[in-house]
């Protein structure tokens, strides 16, 4: 098309100057001379005075103006871009990309945020922001890590990778989440928990996290045991226990209770078995934990606000299989083998106990936000 257009107007300016300097007396043209047909014979025939020509040469010329015109209405329509979806003003995840029309799973820089995220745009419904993944690959990655690498996060984002807790913060602190966590278990294959509320708390109060409303095949390992708890790594211990620290003793961040009921950035298993604490673990019920060759944790805004946060005494009576699920609360200290006789430390232990403020069920908001 760029060579046609360069040939007709060295075509047609060779013409117009051979044409004008015949002509009784050549006038520059304003810009809308030949806007149109009808300009275009009127500027032939009398402005440049070349009605005397001859038919022959005014049709070659009207010929000519009118592939003119023809390209310069193509140029103009092939220079408008393609149709694309329209963006929101501000793209504040993946779920907001998945609502203006973007369907490929990849990374994508979220605005107003400064990092990049793996959105997930296929799986259950698509617009999933990951913020967590294990899985088997070449060289794994090291989760046992400082504090500032947590909160600032690590790996590759279409590999083993973890978000960010200051990203986690930001993201879920922006609108209502939920959470989705795919599993599998090296033996018993495929599980999933999905939660109706995910929230991560800012830095000054340690990353606390808020997370309830189960459901799901892999059990409840999150809201009766994590809930309510700051973020610990081996360099900042925030933990409930006072005769050690889980993310030393367990080798990998996490919101330790004393010390889990999961723990996904634990040691990617090198052999497979079920007795090494620590391993990528979820407590499926108190008799049966799975060790896992891959986990990914992903979250989404919810499209409505009205998730409520669900007592465990209003499940109580219709959760048949709560004991199965190891959901009570008074049991969670005698809940697993490898965490008994824990000495909880004297600050946190009315917390944990669940005398004072609630502070570690999962239906107590902990930093005053409200879920409606």
């Amino acid at each position: 098309m760029c060579v046609d257009v360069r040939l007709v107007c060295v075509w047609v300016t060779v013409m117009a100057v051979v044409y004008v300097t015949a002509a009784v007396g050549p006038r520059r043209p304003n810009n809308n001379d030949i806007d149109s047909v009808n300009d275009r014979n009127d500027y032939l025939t009398e402005e440049l005075g070349l009605a005397t020509f001859g038919p022959a040469l005014l049709q070659e010329l009207h010929t000519i103006t009118d592939l003119v015109l023809s390209i310069n209405k193509q140029s103009n329509a092939a220079a408008k871009p393609p149709h694309l979806p329209e963006l929101p003003p501000v793209v504040q995840d993946c779920s907001s990309l998945r609502l203006a029309g973007i369907r490929g799973s990849g990374v994508y820089h979220v605005f107003p945020f400064t990092f990049k995220v793996y959105c997930d745009m296929v799986k259950h419904g698509g617009g999933w922001t990951v913020i967590q993944r294990r899985q088997s690959q070449k060289v794994q990655e090291n989760f046992t890590r400082e504090w500032s690498s947590y909160r600032e996060g690590f790996g590759e984002l279409r590999g083993e990778m973890w978000l960010g807790l200051e990203a986690l913060h930001l993201l879920t602190h922006s609108a209502h989440y939920e959470l989705r966590v795919d599993m599998v278990d090296y033996e018993l294959g495929r599980k999933y928990a999905h939660y109706q509320v995910f929230q991560v708390g800012p830095e000054k109060d340690g990353y606390r996290l808020l997370v309830a409303n189960y459901s799901g095949d892999a059990g409840d390992a999150l809201s009766r045991y994590h809930s309510g708890r700051r973020f610990s790594t081996f360099d900042r211990d925030q933990d409930m226990t006072r005769n050690k620290s889980c993310a030393q003793d367990k080798e990998g961040g996490w919101w330790f209770d004393a010390c889990y009921s999961a723990h996904p950035n634990g040691h990617f298993p090198a052999t497979l078995g079920r007795r090494d604490s620590k391993n990528i673990r979820w407590w499926k019920s108190r008799e049966q934990v799975l060790v896992l060759t891959y986990i990914e944790m992903k979250i989404r805004r919810r499209a409505t606000r009205d998730a409520t946060v669900v007592r465990d005494e209003d499940v109580a009576d219709s959760n048949g299989d709560q004991h199965d699920q190891g959901l009570d609360q008074d049991d969670d200290q005698g809940l697993y083998a490898d965490e008994e006789n824990v000495d909880y430390k004297f600050d946190d232990y009315l917390a944990h106990n669940n005398h004072s403020g609630l502070e570690g069920r999962s239906d107590t908001l902990p930093w005053e936000l409200q879920v409606d």
